[in-house]
């Protein structure tokens, strides 16, 4: 008897119920089936699985040569840490620069400000920054007959030593008033 491919299907004796043999397992040649997932050496035995590394590979775990590539990603590792850790210093630094800007325009018009209706414009504008900017910053805003100029000029800190910048300045000019609100 025939299977539909062409094979012969009929099993001893002409009966057409097996298409593997007559062993005593299930395949032709009477070997019992391996369990699903499971690894046979050459010879047919299933391979250790339990002892030492050195019992099973006959080389004592220090003296063992490592794959060429061993180590390779501990390298790239520190590599894109260096590079990361440069790119995030180079954020902060450009966070403080900004910072320092907005804290020199903030500290010019309140210098202006105050100058404008009499006050002491050099501690209104220090005043109005923070402190670790303002230990570094002048101020100066002289009273003018019609108006008053404030200039504060801040020192940029560096994150990085090798990094300088150049102080930035800002300047404010306000009318001057008197303390009723009007001009004298």
């Amino acid at each position: 008897m025939s299977s539909a491919y062409g094979h012969d299907v009929t099993g001893p004796g002409g009966h057409g119920t097996s298409s593997r043999g007559s062993g005593t397992g299930p395949y032709r040649d009477g070997t019992p089936p391996r369990a699903s997932g499971t690894r046979q050496d050459r010879d047919g035995t299933p391979p250790r699985t339990s002892g030492t590394r050195q019992e099973q590979h006959g080389t004592p775990p220090g003296l063992r040569r490592g794959r060429p590539d061993q180590g390779q990603a501990a390298v790239e590792f520190a590599g894109w840490a260096a590079v990361l850790i440069l790119a995030a210093l180079a954020a902060v630094q450009l966070g403080i620069v900004a910072y320092a800007v907005q804290q020199a325009g903030t500290a010019s018009r309140a210098a202006a400000r105050v100058a404008s209706q009499g006050g002491n414009g050099e501690s209104a504008g220090l005043g109005a920054m923070s402190g670790w900017l303002a230990d570094g910053a002048t101020v100066s805003a002289p009273p003018g007959p019609d108006d008053v100029t404030a200039t504060v000029t801040v020192s940029i800190p560096a994150v990085l030593p090798l990094l300088s910048f150049d102080p930035v300045t800002r300047t404010t000019t306000m009318p001057v008033t008197t303390s009723e609100g009007g001009t004298p």
